[in-house]
């Protein structure tokens, strides 16, 4: 996009009249606002990352600036929506500016008006690690002056990363010691608290798995901090920290603690390597301190790897922002892969959640990547399980899953004799709902009313069908199973 592009569709933009009754209960509107939005603040960051011919240095900093100018006002206007990315966005375009006054303004809108998402301050601060061009002192320690977790731990992250790996000195969070020593104090508290009665705060599981993650976030990143400042005066916080369930923070703090000089933390370290989400960077810790040689060998196999693999990844906010109490193995199998010149290692397993009254089980993968899907398993053989997992890390260009009605009058033939099928082994009342496409074979989805007079939901193709109660993911589950059995066709498995 032209930079006068960009700028006169902001201004239009922020001058809509829109109605926020209209945004919060009118879901496409709300999608279409928010699509158009972060398509924006995508223009407006490609103009601050991309050189302009023909400009010198200082015409190239008023093209940030104005860029800088329109991100900071969409921001402050479409903030009170949570649009999914795209705050990061637009606040990265003020960081990633090159112009003082427009970053000092970033760090102002996150102490003050911050996003709700951690994601979207880690996004916007990240320019710090992505620039040469950026000055430390503009943005520490005045971003320290946020009250919200959302921000601290994301800029915490960041000044331990400018520290340890891009070699700044002093660390950029030094001039706040004192006050983030007592932060720490007060998170572990308020862990601690959580953890003997969560029903105190919330009798919700989100909210309570929130704080958690807020709680839990800050913990680390304060933990790393005092690593890296290798002062005495925060032995006695980290080892209140040391207290706490959470067994992230156990290891934060015995790192630190060891850092420091405390031989006692060495060997909880090393018991630590037993929790499958801490064990990669126990592992790396080990290292580091120089005491590898005492990592038992049943910590490097690579059912100890798939575990720790899959932990971690049920661990990202997206999925339960924190790891299960317990994980087995289900199966180990060699398998060919997609993609892979050599057959892998690839494991189902069984994990764990309990949360106050709630408890859930299911079966995950680890393996060439780590997943799990978002509905229940109990039902499925393992050799399916295989296959569906399988199916999810196959790239096919001419997948399709759209909703039914832009199928043309050939397809439309093909599956009214799909559903005449149907209709002669007892089923009624059927409503085509989608339509797939995946490695070369057609399908639809369809709700019915089975014999027994049920709702039911149905995946229908030239050769067979699948059905399963209907529920909010039975289309996902319908078409992971199909997918799968696709998959062992095409791999003859």
């Amino acid at each position: 996009p032209t930079q006068e592009a960009a700028h006169l569709l902001a201004e239009s933009f922020l001058e809509l009249p829109i109605d926020d009754e209209v945004v919060q209960s009118i879901s496409s509107f709300r999608g279409t606002l928010e699509l158009a939005v972060g398509k924006l603040a995508s223009w407006l960051s490609e103009l601050v990352r991309r050189s302009s011919s023909g400009l010198d240095e200082q015409g190239e900093l008023l093209i940030h600036a104005l860029a800088a100018q329109r991100a900071a006002q969409l921001y402050v206007r479409f903030r009170k929506y949570r649009f999914h990315r795209s705050q990061g966005v637009l606040l990265q375009v003020l960081f990633a500016s090159r112009v003082p006054t427009a970053v000092s303004l970033g760090v102002d809108l996150l102490v003050e008006q911050p996003p709700f998402e951690w994601s979207d301050s880690s996004l916007a601060l990240s320019a710090l690690m992505q620039s040469p061009h950026q000055r430390v002192e503009d943005v520490f320690p005045r971003i320290l002056d946020a009250t919200s977790p959302a921000v601290l731990a994301p800029a915490l992250d960041i000044a331990n990363h400018l520290c340890r790996e891009k070699g700044v000195y002093p660390h950029p969070a030094a001039p706040r010691f004192d006050a983030l020593l007592s932060l720490l104090g007060a998170v572990t508290q308020q862990l601690a608290s959580l953890e003997e009665n969560p029903g105190r705060y919330s009798d919700r599981v989100s909210e309570i798995q929130r704080m958690l993650f807020d709680g839990v976030s800050l913990a680390v990143s304060l933990c790393h901090f005092f690593a890296l400042q290798g002062d005495v005066r925060a032995i006695g916080k980290l080892t209140q920290a040391l207290d706490l369930g959470h067994r992230r923070i156990k290891a934060e703090a015995a790192f630190a603690l060891a850092r420091l000089g405390e031989d006692r933390a060495v060997d909880l370290l090393l018991q630590l390597m037993q929790d499958d989400a801490s064990r990669p960077r126990v592992m790396q810790y080990a290292k580091e301190l120089g005491i590898e040689e005492r990592i038992e060998p049943e910590w490097c196999t690579p059912l100890a790897h798939a575990k720790s693999q899959l932990a971690l990844w049920l661990s990202q906010p997206e999925q339960f922002s924190l790891a299960p109490q317990h994980i087995e193995l289900v199966e180990h199998r060699t398998l060919p892969w997609p993609g892979m010149d050599q057959p892998q290692d690839c494991f189902l397993l069984r994990f764990e959640y309990a949360l106050g009254n709630a408890h859930l089980t299911s079966i995950g993968f680890a393996g060439p990547y780590a997943f799990a899907f978002p509905f229940e398993t109990s039902g499925l053989t393992n050799d399916e399980l295989f296959s569906m997992f399988m199916a999810q890390d196959i790239e096919d260009p001419n997948e399709v899953s759209a909703e039914w009605g832009t199928q043309n009058s050939d397809q439309q033939h093909h599956v009214e004799a799909w559903l005449e099928r149907l209709e002669e082994v007892g089923y009624q009342a059927l409503v085509v709902k989608r339509s797939l496409e995946f490695l070369g074979r057609s399908a639809v989805v369809a709700h019915a009313m089975n014999q027994q007079g049920q709702e039911v939901c149905i995946l229908v193709d030239s050769e067979e069908w699948l059905a399963c109660d209907r529920s909010v993911t039975s289309v996902d589950y319908l078409r992971a199973k199909w997918k799968g059995r696709l998959a062992r066709e095409a791999l003859n498995l």
